[in-house]
Parts: structure tokens; sequence; C-alpha cells
């Protein structure tokens, strides 16, 4: 069972704190099994429970094309994911932001980092399926990229990487300097 924790607002201050009209319920991380930050999510949010480090894009295409891109033949649509890191580049949780049509998806570069934010993941990797099978990145995912590390940099949320996926081969943006800064 949660323990319940009593947290007085400012406009209560002249109440005592038992007594006070409004009262908010906090649960610490750890207790009962879940972790406060896995409430609420969103169902487009899945919390990785597997211990998996991005060292190099490898890694991250890896873990892309095996449990989040897969199986390749059912996607249809284009689909662009986040993957949360914590600060040891630990992937913690993969949200799908947008889901577009067979060749593009529409994106306001904000929503990128909302779930990054919510849980105070200092960096993301994102990363998108061309259902051609063709991961040759278009100037549309450069722009995409660009305008992220733009936010990413205000955010003080680092932007390790944008994937492109395809159905035998992958494309690393950072590595091909495209929408990255050298």
């Amino acid at each position: 069972m949660r323990r319940k924790e009593r947290y007085q607002l400012a406009f209560d201050f002249h109440q005592p704190a038992d007594s006070a009209p409004l009262l908010c319920q906090a649960y610490p991380i750890g207790l009962a099994g879940l972790d406060a930050r896995e409430e609420n999510l969103g169902r487009f949010v899945r919390v990785v429970r597997d211990e998996i480090i991005v060292r190099s894009p490898v890694d991250a295409a890896q873990h892309l094309r095996q449990h989040v891109f897969t199986p390749f033949e059912a996607l249809d649509q284009e689909e662009l994911w986040v993957l949360l890191l914590n600060t040891k580049n630990q992937i913690t949780h993969e949200t799908m932001v947008y889901r577009g049509t067979v060749n593009s998806i529409q994106i306001r570069p904000v929503e990128l980092f909302k779930q990054a934010v919510r849980i105070n993941a200092p960096a993301i990797l994102l990363a998108h399926q061309h259902p051609s099978g063709d991961a040759t990145p278009s100037p549309e995912d450069c722009d995409c990229t660009t305008a992220a590390v733009q936010v990413g940099e205000v955010l003080g949320i680092t932007v390790l990487d944008h994937l492109v996926i395809g159905r035998h081969s992958w494309t690393s943006m950072k590595a091909r300097g495209l929408g990255f800064r050298a």
C-alpha cells in the first residue's frame, strides 16, 4: 500500500496542515511496485524494463528493429518514435509521437520532447521508418532533425541521433551529418 503524504499549498499557510482544505497525494518512487514516472504516461508510451544502453547508433537500431518497428511489413504508415534515455544512455521509455501517411508525417518539433520533459529525461533519440523500405533520409527528415536539435538545445535535452529505419537497413542522420551541427 502506498504511503500518502500531505502537501500544503501556499494559500493555506494560515491553517494547520492537517486541516488545510486542499490536500494533494504524492507517492514516493518505488512504493507498491510502481515507479511514479510510470503513472499516467499515456497509451503510446512504453516503459523499457531491459537494460539497453545506447553506445552507438547500432545499439539503438538493433533495439528499434527488434522491439519497435516489427514486423516491418505490417507498418504501412510512417511512425515517429522517441526513445527516452537516462544519464547513462540507457533507454527508459519508448513513445510513439506521430503516425503519418505512407510517405510523410507532419510534426510539431516541441511535441517530440513532451514525455522527456514529463519524466525529466536528459536525452532522446528520434527514429522513424519508411514503409517503402528505403532508409534514405528525405529533405523533410533533415529539416525535422534540425528543428528538433534546436528545440532540444533550448530545453536542455540532447538529441543523440535520428535514425531512419528501412526494411533491411537503417541510416544514422548524425553519422551522415544531416540535421546536426558539426
